[in-house]
This record gives C-alpha cells, sequence and structure tokens, in this order.
C-alpha cells in the first residue's frame, strides 16, 4: 500500500514502512513484527489494518490487528480479532467505514472497528471458493476468489450480492481505477473488468 509518500510493505517479516519521497532511495522509517505473517493492509487516517497469518495451538489462523501508524518510527498496537477458525488459504483485508471486511478462506468476516481496542464483529458473508484479495469501490465490495470477481451492494447490511463473474486463471490482486478493474489471474493474465454497472460487470480485455 502507498500513502502520502509513504510505503507499506507486509510480508513474512511483519510490516515496513518506507519513505518514498525520494523514489531512487528510498528510506526505512520503521517496522512491526511479532513474528507473525503479514498477508495484506489497507490504512485508514492513522490506522492499518492487517490480516495476519499466526499460529495458534499448531493451527493457522487469519487474524486482524489494528496499528496506529501516526509514528511511523514506532507502529503501536491498537487491537486484534480472532475469527477462531482454522486458515487454508490467503487472507485479506478492506475497509468501509468503520467495517473492516477480513477474509479467511472462503468466509468474510465483518468487524466493526469503531474502537480498535475493542473489536466487534457484525457478520459474515460467504463466497463460492476461496477469497484471494478485496477492494472496496465507492458503495461495492469488490471480492475476487478463485473463480473470478464478485460484487456486493454495501448499501445493505450485510452486503447482497449484486453479479459475479468467472475469470479464466487462479485468482491473484486487483486495482480499481475509475469504473475499470484491473484483475491478475496468474497464468490466467491480466483481465480488464468494467464496473460501471456493478450489477452486470463485464470483461472488456484479456492481456497475456
Amino acid at each position: 500500500a502507498r500513502r502520502l509518500g509513504r510505503l507499506y510493505v507486509v510480508g513474512d517479516d511483519g510490516l515496513l514502512i518506507y519513505d518514498t519521497s525520494s523514489p531512487a532511495t528510498p528510506a526505512l522509517l520503521g517496522t512491526w513484527s511479532q513474528g507473525i505473517k503479514v498477508l495484506d493492509i489497507e490504512i485508514s487516517g492513522s490506522t492499518a489494518y492487517l490480516a495476519t497469518l499466526e499460529l495458534d495451538w499448531d493451527v493457522y489462523v487469519t487474524t486482524l490487528t489494528a496499528l496506529n501508524i501516526s509514528n511511523p518510527a514506532s507502529p503501536a498496537f491498537l487491537g486484534r480479532w480472532d475469527p477462531q477458525t482454522c486458515c487454508q488459504g490467503d487472507g485479506s483485508v478492506a475497509i468501509n467505514g468503520t467495517t473492516v471486511f477480513l477474509s479467511s478462506s472462503t468466509t468474510i468476516y465483518l468487524v466493526n472497528m469503531v474502537n480498535p481496542a475493542f473489536p466487534s464483529p457484525v457478520g459474515t458473508l460467504s463466497s463460492d471458493d476461496q477469497v484471494r484479495d478485496m477492494i472496496v469501490s465507492g458503495g461495492t465490495l469488490i471480492v475476487d476468489n478463485r473463480l473470478g470477481v464478485r460484487t456486493y451492494n454495501l448499501a445493505f447490511n450485510p452486503p447482497s450480492l449484486q453479479d459475479n463473474l468467472n475469470l479464466p486463471g487462479s485468482g491473484g490482486s486487483g486495482t480499481v481505477s475509475g469504473s475499470l478493474l484491473y484483475q491478475t489471474t496468474g497464468a490466467g493474465g491480466l483481465h480488464v473488468v468494467s464496473l460501471q454497472n456493478p450489477s452486470d460487470i463485464v470483461r472488456l480485455a484479456t492481456l497475456n
């Protein structure tokens, strides 16, 4: 993730924060690591929400961790939520207001983070395959799983499925620009998908 001249890198080493004001010479500002793998990150204001993979009683579980990153040199722990379910694949995170979406395998958890010290689960969504990535764009939750792309209307509680579009290849990651989704699917290439009507999403092109 990149915000205001800072690059946030996640992986096996936790969270690394870089100053990219000089792109030719990025400078490490700070780190956060608790010996756990960070799978994904989303940022809202001075709070970073992490999808983390932790070993809990010999079982790997996806958890949600909130950090205060107002001082990038020393990210501060705010809170953690554990769905207490086994993780069989990647985890991802997305934000809509004070609601954070955390995916674990085929389940998407909705967590109220109005007070990150006391996360409160408020519902779940079920995906028809393993979730790889999630993006919130406008009033739409875009879910990429191993079958393709699904859109959910965030005006409803819980969010309602609007459309699904199967794509060749295995799930990857996506980026939204305007009404277009650029979705990678490994060997399936890069797909350009129109989100102009979230109830009727259309694949426009595929680049291999």
